[in-house]
């Protein structure tokens, strides 16, 4: 089974919908470059995680791919994954010498019982 959704809205839109405090690992595919990252806050329009200081070349407004692996205690341990595109809308260092950045989402797959190539 698998839905795609298109999730481009007028800006002042992005804020209206529900934020959930999560913690998830993702795949970032930028170009030809992977990076692992960690999700801690997800909504129905955007997505923001922490990443290596090694993200920190990336720039706002790069469109990027992303592959997040949805915990199994929710999906009822069936493998179940989003996997999409979005637009970098920011990027800080923090003081650990993490990336934070946030990411608009402009389109989301969700699938379920199949993993994804990368994933394979």
């Amino acid at each position: 089974m698998t839905d795609i959704i298109d999730w481009k809205q007028d800006a002042a839109d992005r804020r209206d919908m529900a934020r959930y405090k999560i913690v998830a690992p993702a795949i970032l595919t930028v170009g030809v470059n992977d990076i692992w990252a960690i999700i801690t806050d997800i909504s129905a329009r955007g997505i923001y995680l922490r990443t290596s200081e090694t993200a920190a070349t990336l720039t706002i407004g790069e469109i990027l791919e992303f592959t997040v692996r949805i915990n199994p205690i929710v999906t009822s341990a069936r493998p179940s994954f989003l996997v999409g595109r979005g637009s970098i809308v920011r990027v800080e260092l923090n003081s650990s010498n993490e990336v934070e950045m946030a990411i608009e989402v402009v389109e989301v797959e969700v699938i379920v019982d199949t993993y994804p190539q990368r994933c394979t």
